[in-house]
C-alpha cells in the first residue's frame, strides 16, 4: 500500500506533464508576470521539499550510514543551492536580478543540476547499500558537497557565462558541442541507473530504491523538456521546474512514509543485517566444529594405524622407515590445518580494519615466504613490477595470496604444481595474474569465489574460504584467464590518492 502511494504521486506529476505536451499547451509562451508568479511558487515549493528531505536525510544517515543516504543528503543540499541560482539567473528575473539574469548563464545552472542529479542516481544504483566508509564519504563528498556547489557558484558569478551548452536560440538546434555531449550522456546514465534500480527493487522491495527510480523518470522528462523548448517563458520551462521538483518530492514522500507509516523500517533493516551476520557466524562455527571433528578423527585414526603397524614391526628396517614417513605425513597435515585455522581467525577478527594503500609486491613476496616455511621446494615464481604498485586493502592482503598458494601447492597437487605470479597497474585497477601449471582449475576456483556457500568439510578448503572473504572485503573481482595457459586473474581497486 505504501509503495502504491509513491506510484500514485509519480503518476499524477507525469500525467500532468504528458497532458500538457499532448495538448500543445506546453509550448505556449506566458507573459513575464504570469511566468514569474508560477516560477516563484514552484521554486518555493522545491525549496520546502528539499529542506525537508535534507532534514530527514540527516536523521536517516545518522541511523543507517550507507552510500544512498549520503547521496540523498548531499543531493538535497545541491538542489537547495541550484534552485536559488536558477531563479536568480532566469531571464524573467531581469528586473530584480539585473547582473545575473541571462539565458545562457541560466542554462549553465540547469546543466549543473543535471551533473548533480545523474551521477548521484548512478552512484546510488551501483553502491546504494554499500557502507559509507571514509573513502566513500570523501569521494562523493568532494563531488556532491564541494565540486557541484563551487562549480555552480563560479558559473553564477563569472563575468561571462562558463560551460555554455546552448546559444540564445534554444532548442536542439541551439545546443553547443558540450551541450550535445551532456544531452547524450545524461540519458545513457539515466537508463543504466534506472535498470539497476528496477533490478534492485525487485530483489529487495526497498521503498527508497523505488522512489529513486521514479524520480529518475521525472528528471529525465524534465531534461527532455529543457532540451526542446526555445523560449525561457514557455510553459515547458515551468514543466521542467515541476518535474525537477517532483523527483525530489517522490524521494521525500518515501522517506516520510518510512518515518511515519513504518517508523521502525531502519531498525528492521539493521536487525536483518545483523541476523544474517549471526546466521553466517553460526554456520561458520558449525563448519569449524565439523572440520575439527573430521580432521581430528583422521589424525586419531592415523595414530591408531601407526601404533598397530608398530606392533608388527618391532625391529628397525624397511617397515620402520615406512612408519616414519607416515608419522611425518600426519604431522604435516596437522600443521597445515592448524596454520589454516590461525590464518582464518586472524582474518575474521580484523574485519573492521580500514582499507588503505598497501604495497602489493611486498604482500605477494611475504605470502611466498610463508608457504615456503610449510613446504620445502614450493614452486612460486614471482615477476615483480619495476615500480611500486599499491592496492586498496588492509594488513591481511598477504594472507589472500597465502590462501591461494596453499590451495594450489599444499593440496592433492603437492610436489608437481607450479605457480607464476605477475601483476601490473592499469588506470583504475591493478591486475594480478596467477598462472597455475599442473594444479587446480582456475574455473573451479572462480566458481567457488563467486558462490556464497561454505567449504566442504571433507575437502576443507579453509584457505579458499579465507581468500574469498578477503576478496569480498577488498572489492576485488576474479576471473579465469582465456587461452592455453591456466590462469587466475584478480583485479584490485587502485588507490586514487
Amino acid at each position: 500500500m505504501a509503495d502504491a502511494i509513491l506510484v500514485i504521486v509519480f503518476s499524477l506529476f507525469m500525467s500532468f506533464s504528458i497532458l500538457l505536451c499532448i495538448t500543445g499547451e506546453a509550448w505556449d509562451i506566458l507573459s513575464e508576470s504570469d511566468f514569474q508568479f508560477w516560477a516563484i511558487l514552484i521554486a518555493s515549493f522545491t525549496m520546502a521539499v528539499a529542506g525537508g528531505v535534507l532534514t530527514d536525510s540527516l536523521l536517516y544517515y545518522s541511523q543507517l550510514r550507507n552510500v544512498r543516504r549520503l547521496v540523498i543528503l548531499l543531493l538535497a543540499v545541491d538542489i537547495l543551492l541550484l534552485n536559488v541560482l536558477y531563479m536568480l539567473t532566469h531571464p524573467s528575473s531581469a528586473h530584480w536580478s539585473v547582473m545575473f539574469a541571462d539565458r545562457v548563464r541560466n542554462r549553465t545552472i540547469t546543466t549543473t543540476s543535471g551533473l548533480a542529479v545523474m551521477p548521484a542516481a548512478l552512484l546510488s544504483s551501483f553502491a546504494g547499500d554499500v557502507p559509507a566508509t571514509l573513502r566513500n564519504r570523501i569521494l562523493y563528498g568532494l563531488w556532491g558537497g564541494l565540486v557541484i556547489p563551487v562549480f555552480s557558484l563560479i558559473c553564477f558569478f563569472s563575468p561571462t557565462p562558463l560551460f555554455v551548452v546552448t546559444d540564445p536560440t534554444g532548442g536542439l538546434g541551439g545546443l553547443t558541442l558540450q551541450g550535445w555531449v551532456v544531452a547524450i550522456l545524461m540519458p545513457v546514465a539515466a537508463v543504466i541507473a534506472f535498470v539497476r534500480f528496477v533490478v534492485e527493487y525487485r530483489k529487495r522491495r526497498d521503498r527508497v530504491v523505488l522512489a529513486f527510480g521514479l524520480a529518475l523518470l521525472l528528471w529525465a522528462t524534465a531534461s527532455a523538456y529543457l532540451s526542446l523548448l526555445w523560449d525561457p517563458q514557455q510553459v515547458a520551462e515551468l514543466i521542467y521546474m515541476t518535474d525537477a521538483m517532483a523527483g525530489i518530492t517522490v524521494i521525500g514522500v518515501a522517506m516520510v512514509i518510512d518515518a511515519f507509516v513504518e517508523p521502525f523500517k531502519t531498525l528492521e533493516v539493521e536487525i536483518e543485517k545483523r541476523t544474517e551476520e549471526l546466521e553466517q557466524s553460526k554456520r561458520e562455527s558449525e563448519l569449524f566444529l565439523s572440520a575439527w571433528g573430521h580432521k581430528v578423527g583422521n589424525l586419531l585414526q592415523g595414530i591408531t594405524t601407526y601404533l598397530d603397524l608398530s606392533a608388527h614391526y618391532p625391529k628397525a628396517g624397511e617397515g620402520a622407515q615406512g612408519l616414519q614417513k607416515e608419522a611425518i605425513q600426519l604431522n604435516w597435515e596437522a600443521k597445515i590445518i592448524n596454520r589454516q585455522v590461525t590464518w582464518l581467525s586472524q582474518v575474521k577478527s580484523s574485519s573492521g580494519l580500514p582499507l588503505l594503500p598497501v604495497d602489493l609486491g611486498r604482500a605477494i613476496a611475504k605470502a611466498a615466504e610463508s608457504i615456503g616455511e610449510l613446504m620445502d621446494g614450493a614452486s612460486v615464481s614471482l615477476s615483480p613490477s619495476n615500480e611500486s604498485v599499491e592496492v586498496l586493502a588492509d594488513d591481511n592482503i598477504d594472507l589472500l595470496f597465502t590462501g591461494l598458494y596453499s590451495h594450489c601447492l599444499l593440496g592433492v597437487y603437492r610436489n608437481k604444481v607450479k605457480v607464476s605470479v605477475s601483476y601490473r597497474a592499469e588506470q583504475m585497477s591493478v591486475v594480478v595474474e596467477l598462472v597455475i601449471t599442473d594444479g587446480p582449475s582456475p574455473h573451479d576456483m572462480v566458481e567457488f569465489f563467486k558462490s556464497k556457500g561454505l567449504p566442504d568439510v571433507v575437502k576443507l578448503d579453509l584457505d579458499m574460504y579465507m581468500a574469498r572473504l578477503l576478496l569480498e572485503r577488498y572489492g576485488a573481482s576474479v576471473e579465469a584467464g582465456s587461452g592455453q595457459k591456466s590462469a587466475l586473474i584478480l583485479r584490485f581497486v587502485r588507490p586514487k590518492w
